[in-house]
């Protein structure tokens, strides 16, 4: 096993690009002020877009990795994450749309009135956004 990262949220300082850090752009990680710093002075003496540009990638993906183990990425990187946050966006939304159904229906049996022919229009009701939100006829 590795030795440990700084654990905590990557942060750019861009508080302090150019004083004390010249040519470098100072990526703070949890209490580690100045964990990493990104040299801008490789594509010339002045900060050019696509330098900070590299040093938010870096701030994301630290972030983005911030619990999953030093050593589980670097065996296995994150083949497959992109297809997982589409799989759990989709579910999500399938989700979101099943309880506006169940929602909805719900909403319009507590508007009846309480007699024995609103009951059974209730439970009608109930059934036939059971069967849509399970994917049969409504």
């Amino acid at each position: 096993m590795s030795a440990q990262h700084a654990k905590g949220s990557a942060s750019l300082d861009m508080e302090r690009i150019g004083l004390d850090l010249a040519n470098h752009i100072p990526i703070d990680i949890g209490t580690h002020s100045a964990a990493a710093l990104v040299v801008w002075n490789m594509e010339g003496c002045e900060r050019t877009p696509r330098c900070e540009a590299n040093a938010r990638r870096l701030v994301a993906c630290w972030n983005a990795c911030e619990g999953i183990d030093t050593d589980h990425l670097e065996k296995h990187g994150l083949p497959d994450f992109a297809e997982k946050i589409s799989d759990l966006s989709s579910q999500l939304e399938t989700v979101t749309q099943q309880r506006a159904v169940l929602l909805e229906a719900l909403t319009r049996v507590l508007a009846l009135p309480v007699h024995p022919d609103a009951i059974r229009l209730a439970h009608r009701r109930a059934e036939d956004a059971i069967a849509k939100v399970k994917g049969g006829a409504a």
